[in-house]
């Protein structure tokens, strides 16, 4: 799944390059909402991230930037992440579920800046999570549209 070759080219003293490969189809998953997966990647890991533009053989190339000790940790949250998204993929067919949540919980629910909506879907390993941006005409409940695993959607 993920493949890593040193390519000095551009790089300072103190900073190195190394391109490591994602399947296409993840990241999206990877980058998140406006960017906010490659935000946390890098506040955690110390090492800037930017993705290719184009797939090549279904797969994306993603260059890291820092030092050995930054890009090592990145490397191993990309293979994690990758690990974890294969293992919930293969969890069986996916499955699409609506539960209702009143509209005074909404903005709760969604947590500042997605947090606990976010974290729903770490912890449950459902793919997809999301909450209706308003209540159908004459109600008072906002429909969470979910996607995963039959388990992954009963845990959530």
């Amino acid at each position: 799944w993920i493949s890593g070759t040193i390519n000095p080219t551009g790089c300072s003293e103190e900073f190195e390059d190394e391109v490591v490969q994602m399947p296409d189809s993840l990241v999206a998953l990877f980058i998140g909402k406006m960017g906010s997966g490659i935000r946390r990647i890098q506040s955690e890991t110390g090492c800037t991230v930017t993705v290719g533009k184009l797939p090549d053989g279904g797969m994306r190339k993603i260059c890291l930037t820092g030092t050995d000790d930054t890009r090592a940790h990145c490397r191993e949250w990309i293979s994690n992440f990758v690990k974890d998204k294969a293992q919930k993929a293969t969890m069986g067919p996916v499955i699409s579920d609506v539960v209702e949540v009143p509209d005074r919980f909404a903005r709760d629910f969604i947590g500042k800046k997605g947090t606990v909506i976010q974290g729903l879907r770490e912890a449950t390993g459902v793919m997809s999570a999301s909450l209706e941006k308003a209540c159908a005409p004459g109600s008072s409940l906002r429909r969470l549209n979910l996607k995963g695993s039959e388990e992954s959607i009963a845990m959530a």
